[in-house]
């Protein structure tokens, strides 16, 4: 099962492109639905899709009259991408029936919390694995809001294993790893990075290792005192929910007990006759089982509230310990990160130093190219050198002195100064 959304503005072209095949670039032929098998729609008064795609549009565009019309507050933005469309495919080698691709659709729809939006679903055929393609309005016709798709992957990531796990075949090991390691705090996702994402890990890289740990140490400071903060307010919201639950009837136990003691420690003559007065009719007896009876009903009491807050205190340290591995991950990728800028750094810094001093011994060429002290001699104009070493070297060979010049004669204009 692999699940793929995306969002748009725009449901006359999604159903137009679902309702109808593929159309070759220029085709003016007549459009035609040849690979959709069948269609369903879902909190629609129609099985059109045509005008199912109206309406749905209709409920986008009208956002704040819903709104008010259930008295919802109009606060906030008005949503820009109403469109979602969401794809499941199943493996080529299954062969789902109509009844189980829509069993499907609609538990998808309900762990994104959409099962109550309107949507069309439409089957296809024109590839080897059978999918369907579900359009739905992010925009609730009763109440006029947005459906929250905050994380929807990570949702559909989940749903799919339990899809897997319960047709009895796990076709996607790699989805199972990364849900057990995401349930251990640590941030997983796939190796395809966003322009955004990508943008954002290029800045990072472009930080000094201080910097980048001082950084991590800030936000991990700021993500426990948040916790924190979020576990204060949590218990005092479960305490105010034990005293709701247990506190009434502790109380009223507790005073039940006192004041059976109470009568049970008067002093003085007349208490004394009382109790003597009672231990002979048996209530005594029946005070003593009553308080005895109440001591365990309050005993029982503390034991369940102890039980709670055992409950609420092990979530807790979940919590934290999930925080503090999530914590530990990101400073080992951090340092990871940090060696690599830095071999990396070495390695230019080296590659620097080799190309200066020019002993690349990899490249051949670089043997014979000459060192910096010896640039400046070889960067004189060479013709000019060459000439006059020529100049020196047949003065020298005619006798003549150095301070006439000969320039190299030609064979036929030395026989004719012999002759």
């Amino acid at each position: 099962m692999i699940p793929v959304v995306t969002t748009g503005t725009s449901f006359r072209g999604c159903v137009s492109y679902m309702a109808h095949d593929k159309r070759r670039e220029g085709d003016p032929g007549p459009a035609t639905s040849d690979r959709v098998a069948w269609t369903q729609t879902r909190n629609l008064p129609t099985d059109n899709v045509e005008r199912a795609w109206r309406i749905m549009a209709f409920t986008a565009t009208h956002q704040k009259e819903l709104k008010a019309a259930a008295g919802e507050r109009l606060t906030g933005q008005r949503c820009k991408k109403p469109v979602y469309s969401l794809t499941l495919a199943w493996d080529p080698s299954q062969n789902p029936s109509k009844d189980e691709m829509l069993r499907a659709v609609d538990e998808a729809l309900k762990t994104l919390h959409m099962d109550g939006r309107q949507a069309v679903v439409f089957c296809h055929t024109d590839e080897p694995q059978p999918h369907v393609h579900v359009v739905v309005n992010r925009i609730c016709h009763l109440t006029g809001r947005a459906a929250d798709i905050k994380r929807d992957w990570i949702k559909l990531s989940k749903w799919a294993e339990r899809y897997e796990r319960e047709t009895g075949r796990i076709l996607c090991d790699l989805r199972v790893n990364h849900n057990a390691r995401r349930a251990a705090g640590e941030y997983v996702k796939n190796d395809n990075l966003t322009r955004h994402e990508y943008e954002t890990v290029r800045l990072y890289m472009e930080k000094s290792p201080d910097q980048i740990r001082t950084e991590r140490s800030l936000q991990q400071t700021a993500d426990r005192l948040q916790i924190v903060s979020r576990l204060a307010y949590r218990r005092r919201i479960f305490e105010r929910r034990l005293e709701e639950l247990y506190g009434a009837a502790r109380d009223t136990v507790a005073r039940q007990i006192s004041a059976l003691e109470g009568q049970r420690s008067l002093k003085g003559l007349f208490a004394a006759i009382v109790r003597f007065t009672k231990r002979l009719t048996g209530e005594t007896a029946r005070q003593e089982r009553r308080i005895s009876d109440l001591k365990k009903t309050l005993a029982n009491l503390e034991i369940r509230i102890k039980e709670q807050r055992v409950t609420f205190e092990a979530q807790h340290t979940a919590e934290m310990a999930k925080l503090k591995n999530r914590h530990r991950v990101e400073r080992e990728r951090d340092e990871r990160l940090i060696a690599h800028a830095r071999s990396r750094s070495e390695r230019e810094h080296m590659g620097l130093k080799a190309r200066l001093n020019f002993k690349l011994r990899g490249d051949p060429a670089q043997r014979f190219v000459p060192r910096e002290e010896h640039r400046q001699i070889l960067s004189r104009d060479l013709s000019s050198a060459g000439a006059d070493t020529r100049e020196k070297r047949w003065s020298r060979k005619e006798g003549r002195g150095a301070h006439r010049t000969l320039g190299r004669a030609r064979p036929q204009e030395r026989r004719r100064e012999r002759d």
